[in-house]
Protein backbone atom coordinates (compact mmCIF):
# COMPACT_ATOMS: atom_id res chain seq x y z
CA UNK A 1 0.00 0.00 0.00
CA UNK A 2 1.15 3.24 -1.24
CA UNK A 3 1.74 6.35 1.79
CA UNK A 4 -0.74 8.76 -0.38
CA UNK A 5 -3.05 5.53 0.11
CA UNK A 6 -2.24 5.14 3.83
CA UNK A 7 -2.71 8.99 4.31
CA UNK A 8 -5.99 8.52 2.92
CA UNK A 9 -6.91 5.83 5.08
CA UNK A 10 -6.53 7.77 7.86
CA UNK A 11 -7.80 10.52 6.69
CA UNK A 12 -10.96 9.09 6.32
CA UNK A 13 -10.95 7.46 9.79
CA UNK A 14 -10.66 10.67 11.17
CA UNK A 15 -13.41 12.22 9.25
CA UNK A 16 -15.28 9.55 10.40
CA UNK A 17 -15.92 8.87 6.95
CA UNK A 18 -16.54 4.84 7.52
CA UNK A 19 -17.59 4.80 3.84
CA UNK A 20 -14.58 6.44 2.56
CA UNK A 21 -12.69 4.54 5.29
CA UNK A 22 -14.16 1.26 3.81
CA UNK A 23 -13.64 1.78 0.50
CA UNK A 24 -10.00 2.55 0.77
CA UNK A 25 -9.21 -0.39 3.15
CA UNK A 26 -11.17 -3.07 0.45
CA UNK A 27 -9.36 -1.55 -2.52
CA UNK A 28 -5.82 -2.00 -0.58
CA UNK A 29 -6.00 -4.48 1.95
CA UNK A 30 -4.35 -7.65 -0.20
CA UNK A 31 -1.14 -4.96 -0.99
CA UNK A 32 -1.00 -3.95 3.24
CA UNK A 33 2.07 -4.05 4.81
CA UNK A 34 2.65 -4.20 8.79
CA UNK A 35 2.48 -0.41 8.73
CA UNK A 36 -0.75 -0.49 7.66
CA UNK A 37 -2.29 -3.21 9.32
CA UNK A 38 -1.03 -0.97 12.12
CA UNK A 39 -2.57 2.14 11.32
CA UNK A 40 -6.21 0.29 10.50
CA UNK A 41 -6.27 -1.43 14.04
CA UNK A 42 -5.62 2.17 15.41
CA UNK A 43 -8.38 3.75 13.15
CA UNK A 44 -10.94 1.02 14.08
CA UNK A 45 -13.70 1.98 16.88
CA UNK A 46 -14.38 -1.65 18.91
CA UNK A 47 -17.29 -0.91 19.89
CA UNK A 48 -19.39 -4.25 19.92
CA UNK A 49 -22.53 -2.83 18.17
CA UNK A 50 -20.27 -1.56 15.25
CA UNK A 51 -18.47 -4.41 14.50
CA UNK A 52 -21.56 -6.20 14.55
CA UNK A 53 -24.07 -3.74 12.40
CA UNK A 54 -20.51 -3.91 9.83
CA UNK A 55 -19.56 -7.60 9.81
CA UNK A 56 -19.07 -8.43 6.57
CA UNK A 57 -16.40 -5.96 6.26
CA UNK A 58 -14.50 -7.10 9.46
CA UNK A 59 -14.88 -10.75 8.61
CA UNK A 60 -13.15 -9.55 4.82
CA UNK A 61 -10.70 -7.62 6.83
CA UNK A 62 -9.94 -10.42 9.16
CA UNK A 63 -10.10 -13.25 6.45
CA UNK A 64 -6.94 -11.10 5.08
CA UNK A 65 -5.04 -10.50 8.61
CA UNK A 66 -4.95 -13.99 8.84
CA UNK A 67 -3.28 -14.81 5.52
CA UNK A 68 -0.01 -12.23 6.60
CA UNK A 69 -0.19 -12.44 9.99
CA UNK A 70 2.70 -15.02 11.26
CA UNK A 71 5.11 -13.35 8.63
CA UNK A 72 4.20 -9.46 9.76
CA UNK A 73 4.87 -7.65 13.35
CA UNK A 74 2.41 -5.27 13.84
CA UNK A 75 3.05 -4.55 17.69
CA UNK A 76 1.98 -5.23 20.71
CA UNK A 77 -0.78 -2.59 20.49
CA UNK A 78 -2.31 -3.52 17.06
CA UNK A 79 -1.85 -6.91 17.77
CA UNK A 80 -4.42 -6.83 21.08
CA UNK A 81 -7.24 -4.62 19.41
CA UNK A 82 -6.82 -7.40 16.30
CA UNK A 83 -7.59 -10.20 18.97
CA UNK A 84 -10.13 -8.18 20.30
CA UNK A 85 -11.48 -7.06 16.62
CA UNK A 86 -11.52 -11.12 16.23
CA UNK A 87 -13.82 -11.83 19.61
CA UNK A 88 -16.23 -9.28 18.51
CA UNK A 89 -17.21 -10.92 15.04
CA UNK A 90 -16.93 -14.01 16.52
CA UNK A 91 -19.75 -12.93 19.61
CA UNK A 92 -21.59 -11.06 16.35
CA UNK A 93 -21.76 -14.16 14.12
CA UNK A 94 -23.43 -15.99 17.51
CA UNK A 95 -26.20 -13.21 17.24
Amino acid sequence: MEWHDKVKMIRASNADDQSLFKEVVLAHIETFDAQAWAMFFDCISLVKELIAADLDFYKKVNEQFHTVRTAIDIGWRADLRWAMMEVMIEEGEKE
